[in-house]
């Protein structure tokens, strides 16, 4: 069957060419914008990683921000590499002012792998995240926290599950007047078949271990949540 999917997608200066995108239905998102924010933009930084991509649209009336994120791994070491995912955070925070400084109720979604959990000070700090309701000015929710404490993840190292994946939301979904965030709706799909050998205590099985193709979907369980009216 023909969904009519499309894809926003720019290269970044990624040393790998590893770069984020936006998967949507045509029929359902219509985007009138779009641009890529590279941490150069900040003051003072020389290194190159992946952009954060900003997408503008409208769900039937509703005009809805989506930002994705795919943050600098944890390789060298968490505390050695948390400089660079902090960088990242204050990119992210100032692309969500911008966007409540034009709109206090900006629809806003912000998502992707982090390579950070709730409680690490990129995300619970330097975002601005909670769980807790009603938000403080300037907060973001972040319902994936509570997915963190009841020991979840959607990625596994040795035998320790992350909660890298996460997918975060301004005020403005909370509201119920229009499309807002349906309450309690986050999930990690965690099927079977996205296991290795089908069992959930393996991990994710991952498509390519450095240049061999293993031919599996993702060393990442998906994650999702549910816009209603």
């Amino acid at each position: 069957m023909h969904e009519d999917y499309k894809v926003i997608q720019y290269n970044s200066m990624d040393r790998r060419g590893v770069d984020v995108a936006l998967i949507y239905k045509a029929s359902v998102f219509k985007p009138f914008a779009s641009r890529p924010y590279s941490v150069k933009s900040l003051k003072n930084i020389e290194w190159n990683t992946r952009d954060l991509l900003l997408v503008s649209g409208k769900i039937n009336a509703d005009t809805i921000h989506i930002i994705i994120n795919h943050w600098t791994s944890r390789r060298g070491g968490e505390k050695e590499s948390e400089a660079k995912r902090i960088i990242l955070a204050r990119l992210g925070r100032k692309i969500v002012d911008s966007l409540q400084f034009c709109s206090a109720k900006a629809k806003i979604i912000f998502m992707g792998d982090f390579n950070d959990e709730p409680h690490n000070i990129s995300i619970s700090k330097y975002l601005n995240t909670t769980d807790q309701l009603p938000l403080k000015k300037g907060q973001i929710y972040n319902s994936f926290i509570s997915l963190e404490k009841a020991g979840k993840g959607s990625v596994k190292f040795q035998k320790t599950w992350d909660m890298f994946d996460q997918i975060m939301i301004s005020g403005g979904l909370l509201e119920q007047a229009s499309l807002h965030y349906k309450d309690y709706s986050k999930k990690i799909l965690d099927a079977d078949w996205l296991h290795y050998k089908n069992i959930k205590t393996n991990g994710p099985f991952r498509t390519y271990q450095g240049s061999k193709y293993l031919g599996d979907y993702s060393d990442h369980l998906p994650v999702y949540i549910e816009l209603t009216y």
